[in-house]
């Protein structure tokens, strides 16, 4: 089993929402930095933890950040994890899905996004249970996985992604 990365610290601030283009009045948010994963962001997090404000994208040299399309998402009331995660209105685009292959696309998602479903070794944690392709002209596939560590079965953890096409958005 792989290492366990380091879950990144976390800094409280106080934003400005038209720093990110939005309006309203100042909030405090946790702001978490992914260095160490490329590209590198920073997640701005509500103070409650329960929301993604924006991720804001690092360049490399000084250059100034840049917002990225920020995911919505619905947290399961228990255990935290998301129970729904959207890239809207675009989806999130994944060099993998120009493969073509929907499970290769799928574990692409899983393996650059790791703690949002504690996915740190998706290669040997996710097994394919279906690939379902949907009517003729949509274009669209769902995969359909399990995840299980080592021999033993995650109860409860069906995880589906949802791709639009070959080298189009996941969503």
């Amino acid at each position: 089993m792989a290492p366990t990365p380091d879950v990144p610290a976390a800094t409280l601030a106080l934003l400005d929402p038209s720093a990110i283009g939005a309006t309203g009045s100042a909030q405090s948010v946790w702001v978490f930095g992914t260095m160490g994963v490329e590209p590198v962001h920073d997640v701005i997090v509500a103070a409650d933890g329960r929301t993604i404000v924006d991720v804001i994208a690092v360049q490399p040299g000084g250059d100034a950040p840049t917002l990225t399309q920020t995911p919505r998402y619905l947290l399961h009331p228990v255990h935290g994890t998301p129970q729904f995660v959207s890239f809207p209105p675009l989806g999130l685009l994944l060099p993998e899905a120009a493969s073509g292959d929907a499970t290769r696309a799928a574990l692409a998602f899983f393996q650059r996004y790791p703690r949002m479903f504690g996915t740190w070794d998706a290669a040997n944690q996710l097994l394919v249970d279906d690939v379902i392709a949907e009517p003729v002209g949509r274009g669209m596939k769902t995969v359909v996985m399990r995840q299980q560590m080592g021999p033993f079965p995650v109860w409860g953890a069906q995880l589906r992604v949802h791709l639009t096409g070959p080298g189009h958005p996941v969503d």
